[in-house]
């Protein structure tokens, strides 16, 4: 299977991408943000990403959005979002 990507028959009742947390633990963690505080971001610039893993299709993430990924751990995903406006949802 290609790094980062799940194929597309993974049910999605109790299970969840590797290394990720509940819905409700990430819920607990952003309880105190503002709406003014969050903006939404679409991966893949709200995309698909098919590619083939093992005879069967699969989503993956594009290099973009891992440099969006990248920009978010460090500090600068003002500047990607200047350069990519398709990410953010509007």
């Amino acid at each position: 299977m290609a790094s980062g990507a799940w194929p597309m028959s993974t049910p999605s009742h109790g299970s969840s991408a590797p290394g990720s947390s509940s819905v409700e633990n990430w819920l607990f963690t952003v309880r105190g943000l503002a709406d003014d505080d969050v903006m939404l971001l679409k991966a893949n610039g709200g995309e698909f990403h098919t590619v083939s893993c093992g005879g069967e299709s699969c989503e993956s993430l594009t290099d973009e959005t891992l440099d969006m990924f990248r920009a978010m751990a460090d500090d600068t995903v003002s500047d990607f979002l200047l350069g990519h406006p398709q990410f953010i949802n509007k």
